[in-house]
């Protein structure tokens, strides 16, 4: 087995965009939610007609519906980190929004003590894997909800919860508009990484390290601009890059290739990842041969990003 099979590490990886087929119909079951198994890539994984970002995140609206119960929520953790295992996956942060998984009446706390008792089954069963929980505020979201997440990563730290995050839909609203968010998690002492440079916009990507982020989801858009690369090369802050997922949501014009290695090579600190397993159907296997079918990385620069994200990750 090549050397950088061995020891592999995601750093951004969504919790409902990677639900395990193996686990899906018991979860269905478990929800009361009829589901044509023989329809399941089609309902699960993303059309080659994807046409942007907000497409993509159609792929989530069954999935949102398998996890609603505390049981769902573990089960679910659990097969994820496990299979991830079978992957040779050994340092691994898989990121979600409580807020998503409250239809059922869940409270905050229910929702991410059920999530981390599966994570800590999970571990219990794969020695030598190190694994954490990201939450998420959203884009999106609620005021409140989002305030809430803040709160929970804090109430969580170091309980299985390693640092907070914000997705959702690029753009929908201007990233200052978060900043009272960011401002408390920095008063609470909560690590917190911003989604910036996924649609486009580098910019985002600057907004992002001026409001204090320690890593930055996706960020490849700040090849498009000589000061914003200059900057993440000084700081040697960590970029999320995810390259099927990028492919799919149309993240760089259509005819290029993917900039991961022209961002390494600038001296970026990269790392890479999956995203969304079943939505873009892939492993970081996957990623891996992209990387060097189409985008001219060598198996040391694998190595090279895989040391970065055992670095940039908050799982010491």
């Amino acid at each position: 087995m090549k050397e950088y099979l061995k020891n592999k590490v995601d750093l951004h990886l969504h919790f409902d965009g990677s639900l395990p087929y193996s686990v899906i119909p018991k979860l269905a079951e478990m929800s009361g939610v009829e589901l044509d198994e023989s329809k399941m890539k089609e309902i699960f994984t993303v059309p080659e007609n994807c046409e942007s970002l907000v497409d993509y995140l159609k792929c989530f609206d069954v999935p949102g519906q398998l996890l609603q119960t505390k049981e769902t929520l573990s089960l679910a953790m659990e097969t994820l980190l496990k299979e991830l295992y079978a992957q040779n996956v050994l340092t691994v942060e898989v990121r979600f929004a409580p807020q998503l998984h409250k239809r059922n009446g869940l409270t905050g706390e229910e929702i991410v003590e059920s999530v981390l008792e599966g994570q800590e089954r999970a571990l219990a069963q794969c020695e030598g894997m190190k694994a954490g929980t990201i939450l998420c505020m959203m884009v999106n979201g609620e005021t409140a909800e989002n305030m809430e997440t803040v709160e929970l990563a804090k109430k969580y730290l170091g309980k299985g919860v390693v640092c907070l995050d914000i997705a959702g839909p690029e753009g929908m609203i201007p990233m200052m508009g978060f900043k009272v968010f960011f401002d408390m998690a920095k008063k609470l002492d909560v690590p917190y990484i911003i989604h910036a440079g996924e649609c486009g916009s580098a910019e985002n990507v600057n907004i992002a390290l001026d409001l204090g982020a320690k890593r930055i989801g996706h960020g490849i858009a700040a090849i498009k601009d000589e000061a914003v690369l200059k900057r993440l090369v000084d700081t040697q802050t960590p970029i999320e890059v995810c390259p099927v997922s990028n492919i799919d949501t149309k993240a760089f014009p259509e005819g290029e290739v993917h900039p991961a290695k022209k961002l390494l090579d600038a001296g970026v600190c990269v790392t890479i990842n999956t995203d969304n397993m079943t939505v873009s159907g892939t492993t970081l296997d996957r990623e891996y041969e992209v990387l060097m079918t189409q985008c001219g990385f060598t198996e040391e620069d694998i190595l090279k990003v895989q040391e970065n994200g055992r670095k940039a990750s908050f799982l010491k």
